[in-house]
């Protein structure tokens, strides 16, 4: 009895849903079809691409694993970032080399490159695995190496004046608020709001 009370349920569920969509429909909208030729005269819609320079793999000199990033330095470099290698090619598209060195020691790394950022006169370079910093010259000299004794950010932004920048995010709890709302940030005015927001004791 329950069960055929249960399925009369569902068949009217079902019905109803139905009905509803194909009531619906007429409201959704109408489906516009764009004209192959623009009928105003400078509508602008076309965006012609001009190949400008293509790098590919050199045998016996790189190839390329997996690129996550590409950057451009001051006097028209390109670097491309990898997870085990950052190669440098000049202003022509050569290859120049790859300037990650792997290891344990000053200015290497023997884990993966996880944040990259191209200056005008350094390259920083930056593992949040094994917590390590490392500041580099474009053409790959070693300024600076720094080890960290734990994660302090997450996103590496810049370097300025002997200070590094970065954005961290944490997961708070505060006081006075639902067990649920949990604010996942690290910004000053969300503690603000957070505590304006308790109820009186």
């Amino acid at each position: 009895m329950n069960a055929s009370k249960n399925t009369r349920i569902l068949c009217r569920l079902g019905l109803y849903l139905m009905i509803a969509s194909i009531g619906i429909r007429p409201l959704i909208g109408q489906i516009i079809e764009n004209p192959k030729k623009p009928p105003g005269p400078n509508a602008g819609r076309v965006v012609s691409l001009k190949e400008v320079q293509r790098i590919g793999d050199e045998t016996g000199k790189f190839f390329f694993v997996q690129p996550i990033g590409v950057f451009a330095g001051r006097d028209g470099s390109v670097y491309v970032q990898e997870y085990k290698q950052f190669l440098k090619f000049d202003a022509q598209g050569r290859y120049v080399g790859n300037l990650l060195k792997k290891g344990e020691g000053p200015g290497e790394l023997n884990d993966n490159l996880t944040d990259v950022i191209v200056g005008n006169d350094d390259i920083l370079l930056y593992s949040s695995n094994s917590l390590k910093l490392i500041r580099i010259t474009p053409d790959g000299r070693l300024i600076e190496d720094r080890r960290f004794s734990q994660g302090l950010f997450g996103d590496l932004l810049g370097y300025r004046a002997g200070r590094f920048f970065s954005c961290a995010s944490r997961e708070r709890s505060f006081p006075g608020l639902a067990e649920s709302a949990r604010i996942n940030t690290d910004f000053s005015s969300s503690r603000r709001r957070a505590k304006s927001s308790r109820p009186p004791s």
